[in-house]
């Protein structure tokens, strides 16, 4: 006689087993990409605020000294600490990019004009 208790001894089938692994890899399926995207939008947005930040640190340094900064080493008195790789071009400065030296965003490079604002671009 096959018992309740005797039956609890065997364990699971192979296509339990089987089913199991298949709803697991289905579950993979939808969070990888999902993933993925997520951490792209996160290296934009540390592109976005390093931009930011360089701006912010700009107008504070021409609050103080009545002339903006020629470049990064100028601006560590506002607080400035550079994290990603921000060129600048234009005198005054007109033109600041925000560049993705690892190629993790899928957005591109980040480009703040004094006219026109903050501006993606691949």
């Amino acid at each position: 006689m096959n018992t309740a208790q005797e039956r609890c001894k065997d364990g699971f089938t192979v296509v339990e087993l089987m089913f199991v692994v298949a709803i697991v890899g289905i579950l993979a399926s939808l969070a990888v990409p999902r993933y993925l995207n997520y951490r792209s939008l996160a290296y934009c947005a540390k592109i976005e605020s390093a931009v930011h930040n360089y701006v912010t640190s700009q107008e504070a340094y021409f609050t103080v000294k009545d002339t903006y900064a020629g470049g990064e080493d100028e601006l560590t008195s506002t607080g400035y600490r550079g994290t990603y790789q921000v060129s600048v071009t234009g005198d005054p400065v007109t033109t600041i990019v925000g560049v993705d030296t690892n190629g993790h965003c899928a957005k591109g490079s980040l480009k703040f004009t004094s006219l026109g604002g903050y501006i993606w671009s691949n």
